[in-house]
């Protein structure tokens, strides 16, 4: 499923590209984030299944259990169990980005560990299994402070830095399930809102977002420095683009 990104197969593909239009979901007064009914598809792919819900399970952030039919997805932090099927996950994700590329597994396990799940890392990995431990579908997030928000319902923000499914569990629920889970720990750490980027022309991902009660921040436009303007940058030059 492909959601924020948008591009092509935008009814069946999730996934969130890194720097395009900002979308923010503010939590409202008095009201749990999570699943309540409605449009239950994933970003991108504007599906509605209303026989899909989420309840807690059990432990310190429970995991959620969201059911359809005889199926389940169970969503919780990543662990050892699911370090194999991440990999193969993230291999997936790199061809989704780069068509016709394809990543060494390799390569890919000790980036998992060494560095998206190393004690440094800023983000989280949150994943979505199906048939305990195999991993269908994962976010990563990470939480931070407002610099200009000090009061304590409006100081902390949640950014979801990446959601995607893979291709042989899309519009289960799945996407719905990381989203609703996502909100619970935002609102358990005291978040006052979860921010994320959506391509400007993913209409059918954008529908999606805003079903959940999201907003679009108008105001905002994302920038990127990349090579070689960026070591230009570093060495105090002024980087002059054709």
């Amino acid at each position: 499923m492909r959601g924020p990104g948008g591009g092509a197969n935008v009814t069946d593909r999730l996934h969130l590209h890194p720097v395009q239009t900002p979308i923010a979901s503010r939590r409202r007064k008095g009201r749990r984030s999570g699943p309540s009914g409605g449009h239950l598809g994933i970003p991108g792919i504007g599906c509605s299944h209303p026989g899909i819900y989420a309840s807690p399970g059990s432990g310190v952030l429970p995991g959620h259990q969201v059911r359809r039919d005889m199926s389940s997805v169970r969503v919780e932090l990543a662990s050892q169990p699911h370090h194999q099927s991440l990999v193969e996950l993230l291999c997936e994700l790199h061809s989704h980005y780069n068509e016709g590329s394809s990543v060494p597994r390799e390569l890919v396990r000790p980036y998992l560990m060494e560095c998206l799940l190393a004690p440094s890392s800023p983000l989280q990995l949150v994943v979505a299994t199906r048939e305990h431990p195999q991993v269908v579908g994962f976010a990563a997030i990470s939480l931070t402070y407002s610099l200009v928000e000090p009061t304590p319902d409006k100081r902390r923000h949640c950014w979801l830095k990446e959601l995607y499914v893979c291709s042989s569990s899309r519009s289960l629920g799945v996407g719905k399930a990381l989203m609703s889970w996502v909100a619970q720990y935002a609102v358990d750490h005291g978040c006052s809102r979860i921010d994320w980027p959506v391509k400007a022309t993913n209409a059918r991902g954008i529908t999606f977002y805003e079903s959940l009660g999201a907003s679009r921040v108008i105001d905002r436009l994302s920038y990127r420095l990349s090579e070689p303007c960026l070591s230009e940058l570093a060495r105090g030059s002024a980087c002059v683009r054709a």
